[in-house]
């Protein structure tokens, strides 16, 4: 079967997709501890949230973000399916094993001529050999003389593993991408000219992306979330300053940080904390702002259990595409 380079992106390309395709898909955040489901119903107010399902995997079963116990992932993903109502699925997966990067690019360029630079300089950027990597780009900004692309990349048998997986289980997944990209979609606000800043704390875990018109241009994962929150606010302290600060070759400042946004199922204790370490107002981020209109819907997911949505929420989000 044939296979796009996509991974953000990825889909079957081999057949058209039947109409039924078109429905409504569910999606599913897969981390290290466990895989979360949330699909959603098409409303006069936009796609609202309806059925939140979790499972827990075994411990080892996913390692630094490649699927170690296959049997015991495809097992857990079988129960949730069987708790679930749909097949079609569009999956965030952890990022420990891939690689986001910014390229500045000289010229404006066409998609052809993108993709070649991104090929030429591979290596430079990501330890792969590129016949073994699946890689895709979105440009975050253009000018006369320059092209500026965000690469996303990962190793074929990563991706390999995940769908064989869902397919295994029972899943029939329509995108496999970084869970910094859904996280973005639902936060990031695409139509603000500067850079944003993105917190995601779990509990063992915690995320922080840079965004510039909405898309991604670098990911971090902190091995160390509300349970151990000094490392985090060490973490968010280091990156606001690098890219609030950034200069050119000149030595004039770059585009500072306009937002900076907290998410995760405790976010909320920890706002005051993350203001204080880097010094500036941080707001807790409305994960549901471009799924429906949350002034004509109040969903009936509790707060703090919605702060641990976003990635499911950016994931939904593709129902519209």
């Amino acid at each position: 079967m044939k296979t796009s380079k996509r991974v953000r992106d990825w889909f079957i390309t081999a057949f058209p997709a039947p109409s039924f395709l078109t429905m409504p898909a569910a999606a599913l955040d897969i981390s290290p501890n466990s895989i979360k489901y949330l699909d959603c119903i098409y409303t006069a107010q936009g796609y609202i949230p309806r059925d939140f399902q979790e499972v827990f995997l075994p411990e080892g079963a996913i390692n630094n973000g490649r699927v170690v116990n296959y049997d015991a992932f495809v097992h857990s993903l079988r129960e949730l399916k069987h708790k679930s109502k749909r097949k079609f699925a569009f999956v965030a997966i952890p990022e420990n094993a891939l690689y986001v990067y910014t390229l500045r690019l000289k010229g404006r360029l066409h998609t052809q001529a993108i993709m070649q630079q991104i090929e030429f300089s591979f290596n430079e950027h990501v330890p792969l050999p590129l016949n073994e990597a699946i890689y895709d780009f979105d440009i975050v900004g253009m000018t006369h003389s320059a092209t500026v692309v965000s690469v996303t990349a990962a190793p074929k048998d990563v991706i390999d593993g995940y769908v064989a997986a869902l397919y295994d289980a029972g899943f029939q997944p329509r995108v496999v991408e970084l869970e910094a990209y859904a996280v973005a979609r639902s936060i990031a606000k695409a139509d603000k000219v500067g850079v944003e800043m993105i917190i995601d704390i779990g509990y063992s875990r915690a995320g922080i992306i840079i965004t510039k018109h909405g898309i991604p241009i670098f990911s971090v994962t902190i091995a160390g979330g509300s349970k151990n929150i000094s490392i985090v606010l060490e973490e968010c302290k280091k990156q606001y300053t690098f890219w609030d600060t950034r200069t050119n070759k000149k030595g004039r400042r770059i585009e500072r940080i306009t937002n900076v946004f907290v998410t995760g199922g405790t976010s909320s204790a920890y706002i005051s904390k993350i203001s204080e370490a880097i010094g500036r107002r941080v707001y807790l981020a409305n994960v549901w702002q471009n799924l429906f209109d949350t002034d004509d819907y109040i969903p009936t997911i509790d707060a703090d259990k919605a702060q641990s949505m976003a990635t499911l929420a950016g994931l939904l989000i593709l129902n519209k595409k």
